[in-house]
This record gives structure tokens, sequence and C-alpha cells, in this order.
């Protein structure tokens, strides 16, 4: 929710200034019966940005600022357990005021042992908005604890009574560019989705000295009214090249390198059922209990998945593949010298041992037929001269 419909009724806030106030929430319209009412505010943005200044100066000239923060409802409007609205961090977006609440530790397995929420929705102090979700219940995102939130999204209704049971997955990466990139958070505060909400929308808060309703962490002390929305900030943050900016902002705000990741299903049971009837005192707290949310989150194990990207081929290893490579190399080739020098002396003994056989083969034979011819001797028997 973004306005507290009775801090409005009582500055007598016109239902078209109220519609102006809520414009200044970028989000789009997303129902065809909400154009009209969209349409009629954005033509005279004028008209309704001077009764918000008179507006303004009637309350005691406070600043559009200080008005938003006092015209939205309150933890005290959500929780009737006053504890829950000492630990928790409002954080602005463009549904409005969200509560992020502090976890704790869980000690054992399974159902009983997580965190059970009881929300009590104030829908009689809501402000319908032409540009606003006009569903009816919550939306629960899921955060690791002293992180960014990210976008995660879980619709819950109202009345119901809902179980969350989760699983987690531990990521550990590298940044091993250009193979894959990360944000190496050093302090444990990095979040993606900021940083592509400031990536994307600083030129246009330099340009137009204001920050955005919804901006998680505005960096302008100022806030951006309706006004200014349109005919500035708008300007600046979609020019001809946006399609560039926002590829520009994808590639710089990288996805953490350590982060976790809770796996989560959600089933729920009509809540109050009939029987509850004996125990509410009035229609008015009968009513009050059909707006009421009982969310229960709990793991389902204390056991959790851990995915670490690794070194496939520490420096160790690489030393020790090389050595064994060399090794291998070094060894094959002594052993082949070895065999080399062994084959050639085998060969040059082998051609050694038959030359000198046929040498003392001749030396008999021609001394056989000196002794055969009368003392005539020939050198070679296939050589004597032929009979005339």
């Amino acid at each position: 929710n973004r306005f507290n419909r009775s801090f409005l009724e009582q500055w007598n806030v016109s239902a078209g200034l109220a519609q102006y106030l809520e414009l200044s929430y970028p989000s789009p319209v997303i129902h065809t019966f909400q154009t009209r009412m969209y349409e009629e505010t954005v033509n005279n943005l004028d008209a309704h940005e001077y009764e918000l200044e008179m507006l303004l100066d009637r309350i005691g000239n406070m600043s559009y600022t200080t008005f938003l923060k006092a015209a939205s409802l309150g933890c005290e409007a959500f929780f009737k357990d006053d504890s829950r609205c000492k630990n928790l961090t409002e954080i602005m977006t463009s549904a409005g005021k969200c509560f992020r609440l502090m976890g704790f530790d869980q000690t054992g397995d399974g159902f009983g042992y997580g965190e059970r929420i009881v929300i009590n929705l104030p829908q009689h102090l809501y402000n319908p908005g032409a540009n606003q979700m006009l569903n009816d219940g919550i939306v629960v995102k899921l955060a690791e604890r002293g992180k960014g939130i990210d976008n995660d999204l879980t619709f819950i209704p109202s009345g119901v009574h809902a179980i969350m049971p989760l699983s987690a997955t531990q990521y550990e990466f590298m940044n091993d560019p250009p193979r894959y990139e990360c944000e190496e958070d050093n302090d444990g505060t990095y979040s993606r989705v900021w940083c592509f909400e400031f990536c994307l929308t600083k030129k246009a808060e330099d340009m137009c000295n204001c920050s955005l309703a919804a901006a998680t962490k505005p960096r302008k002390p100022d806030i951006c009214t309706t006004k200014q929305f349109f005919h500035c900030f708008i300007a600046h943050l979609f020019p001809e090249n946006s399609s560039s900016i926002v590829e520009n902002c994808k590639s710089k705000c990288k996805p953490p390198c350590s982060y976790w990741q809770y796996q989560k299903s959600v089933s729920y049971a009509t809540f109050p059922g009939q029987v509850a009837k004996y125990f509410v005192a009035n229609q008015s707290e009968w009513e009050e209990l059909k707006s009421t949310i009982v969310l229960e989150v709990y793991f389902t194990d204390l056991d959790y998945t851990v995915i670490k990207h690794v070194v496939a081929m520490p420096l160790q290893s690489v030393i020790a593949q090389i050595g064994g490579q060399f090794s291998l190399w070094a060894g094959g080739s002594l052993i082949s010298i070895c065999q080399i020098v062994i084959y050639l002396s085998r060969y040059l003994l082998s051609r050694c041992e038959r030359f000198y056989r046929q040498k003392k083969s001749r030396r008999k034979r021609r001394y056989c037929n000196k002794e055969n011819n009368g003392g005539e001797e020939y050198p070679d028997s296939r050589k004597s001269p032929m009979p005339l």
C-alpha cells in the first residue's frame, strides 16, 4: 500500500489529488478499467501540482518527501505484535512501503521450528490507485540476512493460513573472466537489484535533482512529484538509446559470486473457518479475521546443498602434470635411443660377421682351385676360362 486513506481524508485531499499522488510511484496500468482515471489525472498535471503545493503549505510548509512518509501506513497497522516493528527495515517499492523482518536461527527440522507471522491487512485504510495492483493479499520476498533483495516474489492472498517450506542452496563462484564474471562482494551488502536501479536512474536523478518515490535507496534528498516524474524523469530515463543503456547496466551489474537461493513451495487453507465464529465477539472482529494472513516459514531440514565453482587444475596439479609428461617423454626418448643403438650395433655386427664369412670362403675356394689346376691359379672358379 502507498497512502493511508484516513490521513488523506484528515487533510481534505480531493479524489483527483489522491490519484495524482499515486502516480508519483512508477507502475504500469494493469487493467483497462483503470485507464480512464489514469489519463484524466495525467491530462491535469499542472492543476494537481498547484493543488499539492497548497496542501503542503497548509500542513505547515512540509516537503513532499516528508509528506510521503507521513501519509504512508506504518508497521503498526499490519502487526498486532508490537515487537515485530522494533527490528524491521522499511523499503520503498513501486507498490508502496514494504517491511523487511529480521529472521532467526532455526534449531530443528520441519514444521513447528520455523517462524510464524500473523499479518492483519487494514484494507479499510487502503487508498485505491489508478496504477496500483488491486490484489487482495501481500507479496513475500525472501532475502539472505544482511544482503540486498533480489527478484524473488510470492503472492499470498488474504484470509489464509499459509505454510512455506524451504530448502537452501549455497552458491560459491569465482570471478574468472571471460569465462564467468561475478561481483566479489567483500562487505556482504551487494544487491544486483539496487545496482541495476542505481545504474538506470542515475542520469535522470542528476538531471532532475530528485529521486523516485519507489527508489530503494534514494540518492537525492527530494522525491520527485508526479509532474517532475512525467515531464523530466521519464525523458532522461528512457532516451532514444535507452536499449543500449539497459544492456550496459545489465552487463555492469553482475551476479554476486557468493549467495544463497531458497527453493520454496506454498500451500494454504482458508482462514478463518466457520468454527472461528464461536470465539469472536461481533461482526467487526469477524471481518478483521477474514483480512488476516497466518504465514509459517520453515526449513524442511537443516542440511543444505553447496554448489561450488573450483579451479579444474590448480597450480600444483599443473606442475605435477608437466613433470609427469616431461618424465614420460624423457623416459620414452632414452629407451628409443638405447633401442636404436642396440639395433645399429646388431646390424653392424651382423654385416661384419657376414663379410668375414664371405671373405674366408673365397680364400678357401682359391686355394682349392690352385691345387686342382696344377699350380695355375684362378681368382674365382666362376670365372675360369671357357674351352675353345
